[in-house]
C-alpha cells in the first residue's frame, strides 16, 4: 500500500491536466482542466461560464467525475485515479465562524493560489508585488492579497477559483496487472 501511495503522490505532482466529467443538459461534459492538488482537494481556475461549472451549478446534488493518469504508449503502464466529488466555488474566507479560523482559511487558500501560480509559472502584474503576498499580518491584509491575486486571475484569464473534493477515490495501475484498482484515502499535503 505504501508504494500505491508514493507512486500515486509523483502522479498528483507530476501530472498537470485533470479531466472533470460533469452533468450537462440530458448527458455529461467532460474538460480538461489544469489542478494543483493539496489539502485533499484538487484546485483550479475556470470560467464561471463554462459547461463544466454551469453543470455542476446547476445539478447541484448529483456528483461530478474527474480523472488524472499517466499517458503511456503501453496499455501495461496506464496509471491513474478515477475520482467522484463535488466542485466548490471558492471564496476568500470560505464561510467560516470566527476570525481565528478565517485568517487560517484566508492564509491556506492564499498558500494554495500561490502554490498554483508556481506550478504553472504563471506572471502576475507588477502591481501585484508577489514576494509579499505570503507576508499577510492579520485578516484585512490577508482578504486584500488573496482578493488581488483572484482579480488577476478574473481579469487577465476571465476565471474565478474551484476545487474539486473528492468523495472517492480509485487508484488504478496496469503495471501492478491489468485493470488493477484500489480504493485510497490520502492524507492532506
Amino acid at each position: 500500500m505504501n508504494f500505491m501511495i508514493t507512486e500515486l503522490e509523483h502522479l498528483l505532482d507530476s501530472l498537470k491536466v485533470m479531466t472533470i466529467a460533469t452533468p450537462w443538459e440530458n448527458g455529461v461534459w467532460s474538460a480538461p482542466l489544469y489542478y494543483l492538488y493539496k489539502n485533499r482537494a484538487f484546485w483550479f481556475f475556470s470560467s464561471p461560464t463554462s459547461r463544466h461549472i454551469i453543470g455542476s451549478k446547476t445539478y447541484p446534488d448529483m456528483m461530478v467525475a474527474a480523472s488524472i493518469f499517466w499517458d503511456d504508449l503501453k496499455f501495461s503502464n496506464i496509471k491513474g485515479l478515477q475520482m467522484r466529488g463535488k466542485i466548490e466555488e471558492v471564496n476568500k474566507i470560505d464561510n467560516m465562524k470566527n476570525a481565528i479560523n478565517n485568517m487560517k482559511n484566508g492564509l491556506n487558500i492564499l498558500s494554495v493560489v500561490l502554490a498554483y501560480i508556481k506550478k504553472f509559472g504563471i506572471p502576475l502584474d507588477e502591481s501585484i508585488n508577489s514576494s509579499n503576498l505570503r507576508d499577510s499580518k492579520n485578516l484585512r491584509e490577508t482578504n486584500g492579497r488573496i482578493d488581488e491575486v483572484l482579480a488577476f486571475f478574473q481579469k487577465h484569464y476571465r476565471s474565478r477559483f474551484y476545487r474539486f473534493v473528492p468523495t472517492e477515490m480509485i487508484y488504478m495501475d496496469n503495471s501492478v496487472n491489468i485493470g488493477f484498482k484500489q480504493n485510497i484515502t490520502l492524507e492532506s499535503r
